[in-house]
């Protein structure tokens, strides 16, 4: 019996960390970087820009036109939200045939074209036909509205992500209003018991290929990305000095040490293996761009001292695991005293 209780131990003692963990849920705030299906299903069905689909299905970035095809699926969110094991944020708006709809059990609020702060065309009152792009507060605000309709109160457990300002310093935008303004969003959410935040870092936006051509245009995008993560850095102390956890991710450092291409996007290219390269466009990376994202925030989200609760799928496979593993020294058992 000894042995077999600290088999049993030895079994389910992984899991005791994710029991401790207050980390089961994502919900999502941001642009087309981390909007996987928003833009495309109020769409219709098909993300677009400016006409050109050449993109995946639901959001920018690798399209189904190249050769090999990408063997990467996702954007960074949803393949964060898999290697956490944790359900992937699903997006807010829904489809009833080509009508959007609201999807009151999605968590991701990021929808392409979004700057951070409020959209004075904005109403939560003619959200789905208006056609109007919800920023980083009309966001926060949908996601209060959707608690009211389930008659849910926030997520204490849940993680809360943030990564937007790029389409701020593209509109000439102040850059640090765009940080103050998502330090804002997290404080609204703090005062509705959020606890744990993931906010990422502006890549050098002078270094994009829309750009890099233009010496010019290349030189203020890089100064505003960096006023940006300058404010930044401030506004995370100081949500930190409130107890929050935020936990934050470099994209910028990252992207100036990756050996993908970065200088030419993939899209609209025959023969050109999109896995190889930082960028689908102009702007948007590509979905293994994406992946070392992804992982980037892995590490930090670890760093920060948390753990993810399965969802009930790999709890459902690990009780099985266990009634296996009973049912083979059950029958070992059997064998022996025949």
């Amino acid at each position: 019996m000894r042995v077999l209780a600290v088999a049993g131990l030895l079994l389910f003692s992984p899991l005791y960390p994710a029991l401790a963990s207050s980390i089961d849920q994502i919900v999502t705030f941001g642009d087309s970087l981390s909007d996987n299906g928003n833009a495309a299903n109020a769409l219709g069905g098909q993300f677009s820009i400016s006409g050109n689909s050449n993109y995946a299905k639901n959001a920018a970035t690798d399209g189904p036109n190249t050769t090999p095809a990408t063997a990467i699926q996702g954007l960074w969110i949803d393949q964060f939200a898999s290697k956490l094991g944790l359900a992937d944020p699903k997006p807010f708006v829904g489809l009833a045939g080509t009508t959007p709809v609201p999807n009151y059990s999605g968590t991701n609020f990021a929808v392409a074209s979004a700057l951070t702060g409020s959209n004075p065309n904005f109403s939560l009152s003619t959200a789905f036909t208006s056609g109007e792009v919800p920023y980083t507060s009309d966001q926060v605000g949908i996601y209060n509205a959707f608690n009211l309709n389930n008659r849910t109160a926030l997520n204490p457990d849940a993680l809360f992500t943030f990564w937007a300002g790029g389409n701020d310093i593209v509109h000439g935008h102040n850059p640090v209003t765009a940080a103050d303004n998502i330090m804002d969003n997290i404080e609204t959410l703090k005062g509705e018991g959020a606890k744990y935040f993931l906010w990422i870092n502006m890549p050098d936006l002078g270094k994009i290929p829309l750009v890099a051509g233009d010496p010019l245009l290349s030189a203020a995008a890089t100064l505003a990305s960096d006023a940006y993560n300058a404010a930044y850095a401030v506004d995370v102390l100081a949500l930190r000095a409130q107890g929050l956890v935020v936990i934050t991710v470099d994209v910028n450092t990252l992207f100036s040490q990756i050996t993908l291409n970065t200088t030419t996007p993939a899209q609209g290219h025959a023969g050109l293996n999109p896995d190889l390269y930082a960028f689908w466009d102009g702007e948007h990376p590509t979905t293994a761009a994406d992946s070392l994202i992804a992982d980037l925030a892995v590490t930090d989200f670890k760093a920060a001292g948390l753990t993810a609760v399965p969802e009930p799928g790999t709890w459902g496979l690990a009780v099985l695991g266990f009634c296996l593993f009973a049912a083979a020294i059950a029958a070992h058992r059997k064998r022996r005293n025949a």
